[in-house]
């Protein structure tokens, strides 16, 4: 059977208090989980985002954006 890795051992990358049930910050990260006392839940994977848009992303704007000729 595989050794689980528990809350209360050391190592373990959150300190969670015996009992405690609610929300923990992940050190390094600063993202929150609900703790249910046995399990964390609430991670979702939030892709970082572009500071500026792409070039190609200028362009079909500007083209988008551009007046008609009719």
């Amino acid at each position: 059977m595989q050794d689980l890795l528990r809350p209360e051992a050391p190592g373990f990358p959150v300190a969670i208090p015996p009992g405690h049930v609610g929300p923990v910050t992940l050190p390094g990260t600063g993202r929150t989980v609900w703790w249910t006392g046995r399990v964390a839940i609430g991670l979702l994977h939030e892709p970082r985002r572009q500071a500026g848009l792409s070039e190609s992303a200028r362009w079909v704007q500007a083209l988008l954006l551009a007046p008609r000729a009719c």
